[in-house]
């Protein structure tokens, strides 16, 4: 393991200001094999995972926290809806059931879990095309994010012995994001892990 003591992190603390997080300190914290998670801000502190320093040079990396913080927000307000949705859901289930029957109640509310399953993933999907929109006109550049996106596509996460990619998203948003701006694939730059 690298000792990440003396790297410096203001282009993250630079960033995490970009998109409203003003203030927070970076630091640089273990990688959790069991969650897919690279950045957690909480009061002053930006707690940034060694995978992200390890695998990404400050403007890459830059842009994956740019990304993360306008999905998360967007992520944050469908879970809302969903929330409030699944209670709909079951409540009017539990109507149903109680003046029509319990099988109309329950198929009605199972079918209403079903939409709010189906309208939820769609929109994730949705959240995340519209993060890395909003991050590339915020960071004026898509290059870096693309850079970001495959070099993060290498993390995995690890339950016992299986082995599966943390974020299997993310190959898809690089190559959609080199399609639309038109960008050409550039080998990834070695980056220089001594203290």
């Amino acid at each position: 393991m690298t000792s990440h003591d003396t790297l410096d992190l203001s282009a993250l603390e630079a960033a995490a200001a970009k998109v409203g997080l003003a203030g927070l300190r970076a630091r640089v914290v273990p990688r959790d094999p069991r969650r897919g998670s690279w950045f957690h801000w909480e009061g002053a502190t930006l707690d940034v995972s060694e995978a992200v320093v390890d695998r990404c040079p400050p403007d890459d990396a830059s842009a994956l926290l740019v990304m993360t913080v306008l999905e998360r927000r967007r992520l944050r307000a469908l879970r809302a809806r969903v929330v409030g949705a699944v209670v709909g859901a079951l409540v009017i289930g539990a109507l149903l059931a109680e003046f029509v029957g319990s099988g109309a109640g329950l198929g009605v509310g199972a079918l209403a879990l079903v939409v709010v399953g189906v309208y939820a993933v769609y929109r994730r999907a949705e959240i995340w095309r519209q993060a890395d929109d909003e991050a590339v006109v915020l960071l004026g550049d898509a290059q870096s994010l693309v850079r970001g996106l495959n070099r993060m596509n290498q993390e995995e996460l690890v339950i016992g012995s299986v082995r599966t990619p943390a974020r299997p998203d993310l190959h898809g948003r690089a190559e959609r994001l080199i399609r639309i701006h038109r960008l050409l694939c550039e080998p990834p730059a070695e980056i220089d892990a001594s203290p």
